[in-house]
């Protein structure tokens, strides 16, 4: 009953059997549900990307008896946790022609008023921002429009993609490639960890990476033991929050020895060296000058 709020229709029942039959007709009337906000379509774009705002339109149309006010329609992605609500408005039952009747309007005779303003079809645009780290991957997206008198919904699926799904923090070799696809300034700090194995250090431990951009940390490492050692270094945000962990491996064949063995080792031989050129000095005698006597002739 698209076009009408109310009306008749003719139900015909027929009841045969042996060398019976009989066969009648009822008029009932019938007529919408009361309250019915129908979504007649969810538009969202064939692929939307990490950290970009995309649009969400909703074409809405009141299939219910009475008209809907105060209509709110709701976007989501529970799996990112976003959310944004809009508000639509009112919808009419059926829109009217102020020369009609008010059965040739809706099928009834009620007391409605026409206003060339109402509108039983609607659409809106809902935007939702996806998070820069959002993972490529297909998406639920539910759309739920309410009022006090009715709620509907629709789920549809939305692509996302991401260059830098897998992080923005990328291993090669001993190089850290830190990625900021944002379109701020973003600070990071950077916190090896050392351990019995091996020793960690960091180029810059505060690096501070322009809109769009990428920056490249060394992470340089020393084993003090033989084998391929495992080490990983912290990467936290400007206000302390852990973001990401990263590892690295390090293959030594042998132990090598600590920095502080190897500058005592180093002292040791400078201090062995001065002694000796210091002993050498000491047995070295200067030579007395030879004395001449007096001759008479």
């Amino acid at each position: 009953m698209k076009d009408t709020l109310s009306g008749d229709v003719n139900l015909n029942v027929k009841v045969s059997g042996n060398g019976y039959k009989t066969e009648s007709s009822y008029t009932l009337k019938v007529q919408r549900e009361s309250f019915d906000a129908s979504i007649k379509s969810v538009s969202v774009p064939q692929k939307a990307k990490a950290g970009e705002l995309f649009p969400v339109d909703v074409v809405l149309k009141n299939l219910g008896y009475n008209d809907l006010n105060d209509l709110y329609v709701t976007a989501s992605i529970p799996a990112l946790g976003i959310e944004k609500t809009a508000f639509l408005g009112a919808l009419v039952a059926l829109e009217c022609n102020e020369g009609d009747t008010a059965v040739e309007n809706y099928g009834v005779d009620v007391a409605r008023k026409c206003n060339e303003d109402d509108e039983a079809t609607i659409s809106g645009r809902v935007f939702l921002q996806l998070p820069w780290d959002t993972q490529a991957g297909i998406y639920a997206l539910e759309v739920t429009v309410e009022n006090e008198d009715t709620t509907s919904s629709e789920t549809v699926q939305v692509a996302v993609e991401n260059a830098f799904s897998s992080g923005n923090f990328i291993v090669s070799g001993n190089q850290l490639l830190i990625v900021n696809p944002t379109n701020e300034v973003v600070v990071y700090r950077i916190v090896p960890e050392s351990t019995g194995a091996v020793t960690v250090s960091v180029s810059e431990s505060l690096v501070a990476v322009p809109a769009g951009s990428s920056k490249t940390v060394t992470v340089n490492a020393i084993a003090n033991v033989a084998g391929t050692q495992l080490y990983s270094v912290n990467i936290f945000s400007a206000d302390g929050s852990l973001l990401d962990r990263v590892s690295f491996t390090a293959t030594s064949s042998g132990g090598a020895a600590s920095p502080i063995v190897v500058l005592t080792v180093i002292l040791a031989i400078i201090f062995i060296v001065l002694l000796v050129v210091l002993i050498v000095l000491i047995g070295k005698k200067p030579e007395k000058s030879e004395e001449f006597g007096e001759s008479y002739y």
